[in-house]
Order: structure tokens, then C-alpha cells, then sequence
């Protein structure tokens, strides 16, 4: 392995074997669900949407780029709407939008280059920084990890000091936003835990399969993994 993400990692988590057809095996899939299709379209909304701009006139942009079911194009003017409530605060703040972090991770003599792609990073007048991330799903999952990830990145590949970052998931279907902190000693611990996942992804000989409800929505359920097929096959989907 010379490069890891988070959406590796957390694939990696989530289910081994997923990770070994993705990122070992790399077969290609494109079974996006309208979910998914429409976390990519608000995303590029908001992207591209700047000060001054009409959010409902930017998403008008591209929403012929994506394959919305009815219940997500129904979705649409809500979130858009209540991401523009959520971002009102940061108005006339320096913002730098989807951009990509790259640092080298050196473990053992080998060179790891650790990657992320933060969704908005804010500028504050005392010299601080905000991390905002958002999500268009149902649910308010715990997002520690992902949020551990972007601090390590930033105060690695730019120096910037651990108590001088702070981050927010904006949930824009429930207009709800968590706001999570962390100290010097927990991205110290963050970057050990980094190296023992690598190192275990690295040595991983038999990939196995983890039953989840995630599973129903895995491209390669229906082909690919055997496991999922027979249990399917035996008490069918979940």
C-alpha cells in the first residue's frame, strides 16, 4: 500500500472483503443508488455556490446530471434551503471549498501518503480554523473518525495547531449540526491507530465478509460476494 483515505479505512471497517474488490481487486462498479446520486449533486451545489449566488439557481445547474429518484428530487429545496441557513454565520468568511490534503506518512521505512478531501474549511478572524462537512442522509451517524482524519491532515501538512481547529457536520436534512473537538494527545493516538490500521489492511491474507444492513446497498452483492448471495439465497435480504 502507498496511499490510504478514509474512505478506505472506513470501508475497510465496515466490511474487508468490500475493500478487497474495491482496492485490491479494483472491479469497476457503477450501481450508485439515488441516495448516493444525491449526496454527489448537493455537494457539487454546494461546491460551486458562492456569496452573492442563488443557491435554487446554482442547483438548477446541474440537476440534469443526476439520476434522482422522485423522493430525492423531492428532497432538493429543503436541503438546499437549510443549507443556506447553516452556512448564514460564516458569511464574508475566507472559505476554501473541497480541496485535497496530501501528507507523507512515514512507518517502518515505508512511505504512506495519507489523503482527504475536506468539504469547506473556514478562516476566522482570531486566527482559528473551522472544518465543515455535511450530509444529506437520514440518519445523524457518528462522525469522530472522519472528523479525527481532517485534524491530523491539517495539523500535519499545515502546521496548523490542534486547538486552533474546530469541526462541524452539517445534517441538512434534519437542519442539525454536531460540533466535535479534540486535544494533541487524541491525534497523537489518532496517528498510532493510523499506522496499525495500515499495517493491518497491509498484512490482511483472507479478506472476510461482515454481515450488515449495508450490505443490500453494496455493489458487489450481486455478483462478487458469495457470502452475501447464500445467506441471501437462505433467508433472503435483510
Amino acid at each position: 500500500m502507498n496511499r490510504i483515505s478514509f474512505s478506505k479505512i472506513s470501508t475497510f471497517i465496515s466490511c474487508p472483503l468490500k475493500y478487497k474488490f474495491q482496492y485490491v481487486e479494483q472491479i469497476p462498479k457503477d450501481d450508485t443508488t439515488s441516495s448516493q446520486q444525491l449526496g454527489k449533486y448537493i455537494h457539487e451545489v454546494l461546491e460551486h455556490w458562492r456569496e452573492g449566488l442563488d443557491i435554487t439557481e446554482v442547483g438548477v445547474l446541474f440537476e440534469n446530471k443526476y439520476l434522482l429518484a422522485d423522493e430525492e428530487k423531492l428532497a432538493v429545496p429543503k436541503l438546499l434551503a437549510n443549507a443556506k441557513e447553516m452556512y448564514e454565520p460564516y458569511r464574508g468568511l475566507n472559505c476554501e471549498s473541497e480541496f485535497r490534503l496530501e501528507y507523507k506518512l512515514c512507518d517502518n521505512g515505508q512511505e504512506i501518503m495519507v489523503d482527504g478531501v475536506v468539504d469547506k474549511l473556514y478562516h476566522m478572524p482570531d486566527n482559528k480554523f473551522i472544518i465543515v462537512d455535511y450530509k444529506t442522509g437520514k440518519s445523524r451517524s457518528d462522525n469522530s473518525l472522519q472528523m479525527k482524519f481532517y485534524f491530523y491532515l491539517l495539523n500535519k501538512l499545515r502546521g496548523y495547531k490542534v486547538e486552533d481547529i474546530a469541526s462541524k457536520i452539517f445534517y441538512l436534512r434534519m437542519k442539525y449540526q454536531a460540533t466535535y473537538t479534540f486535544d494533541e494527545a487524541e491525534i497523537n493516538e489518532f496517528e498510532t491507530w493510523l499506522k496499525t490500521m495500515i499495517e493491518l489492511i497491509d498484512k490482511t491474507g483472507k479478506f472476510t465478509h461482515d454481515f450488515s444492513r449495508g450490505c443490500n446497498y453494496c455493489p458487489y452483492r450481486k455478483e462478487e460476494c458469495l457470502p452475501y448471495k447464500i445467506k441471501q439465497e437462505k433467508y433472503g435480504a435483510y
